[in-house]
């Protein structure tokens, strides 16, 4: 059979844009070797029937249905070997690097001081929890509508708790191998400790050790928007709440956010909400 080059998820998916974390219950009924795939997300594929084989550019693995295979994203070549009734499934959770860098941000206990891409997979056994987390996902995507994101982020997360607290240090490892850039994860750490303090861009881009503009193009490249309006957006937020709940006024609040007075806080405040700092108190 020829080889063929197939873009993963993408073509699973029919579309070019898709969510950050994407799960596909993908089934065939004829072999495929060694197809040259190009994986765009990190995947863990759980095997339900059949025999997989992987090619990365240092090493090869075979799995069977008793194993799944997390993989990071990259090229490699594959091949699909049918196993019982003639048919080859398996249960594929796609995921990005942010996904990974959420989770030790809000897992910081699990961080390791220095991480390195080792392999460009892990080898997960199958056992009866982790069957029953698939056995769940593949009764969400039987009724699509009711799959979330959000329900499919607290599923990856609640597997990779469990996958560190089985395989320990060797598997954070490789999880936080899968973070091209390590700096990220400490960038972020400083952005999410400092997010509602009155630290303004220089100050933060200080504490990032970065030159105020390696910084904006730094935090632009990782939020998708300018650090200022990110920040001014997300503090306000927290000041609205905080009005509202009647926690402190406005006139306690401003410097809290980095605010010189009072008359510019109230400003910004109503241009992000159309309703004055006082109206919402």
């Amino acid at each position: 059979m020829q080889a063929t080059t197939h873009t993963i998820p993408q073509d699973l998916f029919q579309a070019e844009d898709l969510s950050e974390m994407n799960v596909f219950d993908y089934f065939a009924t004829e072999d495929h070797l060694n197809s040259k795939v190009i994986l765009r997300q990190h995947v863990i594929s759980f095997l339900v029937n059949g025999q997989k084989k992987i090619h990365f550019s240092n090493d090869t693995v075979e799995v069977d249905n008793q194993y799944a295979v997390m993989m990071a994203s990259g090229n490699c070549l594959m091949s699909e070997c049918l196993g019982g009734s003639n048919s080859y499934q398996s249960v594929l959770l796609f995921f990005s690097s942010e996904n990974v860098s959420n989770f030790f941000l809000k897992y910081p206990q699990f961080v390791r001081t220095k991480a390195e891409r080792q392999n460009a997979f892990f080898v997960l056994e199958q056992d009866n929890y982790i069957q029953h987390l698939v056995a769940s996902l593949r009764l969400y995507l039987q009724k699509p509508q009711l799959l979330s994101s959000a329900i499919v982020t607290l599923k990856w997360e609640e597997i990779m708790l469990y996958l560190i607290d089985k395989y320990g240090n060797s598997f954070v490892v490789f999880l936080q191998g899968l973070l091209l850039n390590q700096q990220e994860v400490s960038f972020r750490k400083v952005i999410e400790d400092n997010l509602y303090t009155n630290l303004n861009l220089e100050e933060l881009a200080f504490l990032c050790n970065m030159s105020l503009s390696t910084f904006k193009r730094h935090f632009t490249s990782i939020y998708h928007e300018s650090p200022g309006k990110w920040l001014q957006a997300k503090r306000l937020e927290r000041a609205k709440e905080m009005l509202s709940h009647g926690e402190m006024k406005a006139s306690e609040i401003y410097q809290l956010f980095g605010y010189e007075n009072l008359s510019n806080f109230s400003a910004a405040f109503k241009h992000q909400f159309g309703v004055s700092p006082r109206q919402i108190a």
